[in-house]
């Protein structure tokens, strides 16, 4: 898992929206990554903290791809867990 820097906006019921994401490879290099839709979103532990889980789904380059993203409850950090 990757730390990211994420873009994302609450209802006034406190759901979270996850927009765009950006992560910065080894190299500098920087990717900026716009949400196209939110397929799934569930909860899981993980070495004890609560995360939730959004699997997300991108347009890049006219092709779709899917990530899963995970948000950790309790520190506020955003993870890029698959691509």
């Amino acid at each position: 898992m990757k730390a990211v820097d994420m873009l994302c906006f609450h209802t006034s019921n406190g759901i979270l929206h996850p927009v765009r994401f950006k992560w910065v490879e080894a190299d500098g290099t920087e990717h900026v990554v716009h949400i196209d839709r939110v397929l799934t979103v569930g909860d899981e532990k993980f070495a004890g903290n609560p995360m939730r889980v959004f699997a997300v789904q991108s347009c890049i380059d006219k092709v779709d791809h899917r990530f899963e993203m995970k948000y950790e409850t309790k520190s506020g950090v955003w993870y890029l867990s698959r691509m």
